[in-house]
């Protein structure tokens, strides 16, 4: 996706390949939240995921640098949002 940058990359991926592979972010981000509140017993947010997910992205991206990772973590800004939206009422499950 050279021709493409990095948010329209990550948008792309997000929207498309992902979305039809996974369904809306909202349901694995709830399930991982789910778990990692169990996990570590205190209540993570839904915002703590998707921010802790883009903190695993910096560290591999600081031991090996990759576009893949920013992609990454530019979807992740994406699904913080787009779950943000879910949770004020914004958006339908579909």
């Amino acid at each position: 996706m050279a021709s493409e940058n990095v948010l329209e990359e990550a948008l792309s991926t997000v929207q498309g390949s992902r979305m039809d592979s996974h369904g809306e972010p909202w349901d694995n981000i709830e399930i991982v939240r789910k778990m990692w509140s169990a996990i570590l017993s205190v209540e993570v947010t839904t915002d703590q995921v998707s921010l802790m997910m883009m903190a695993f992205k910096i560290a591999r991206h600081t031991n090996n640098p990759g576009r893949d990772n920013i992609v990454d973590i530019a979807g992740y800004c994406w699904v913080l949002e787009r779950c943000a939206e879910f949770e004020r009422g914004d958006i339908a499950n579909p």
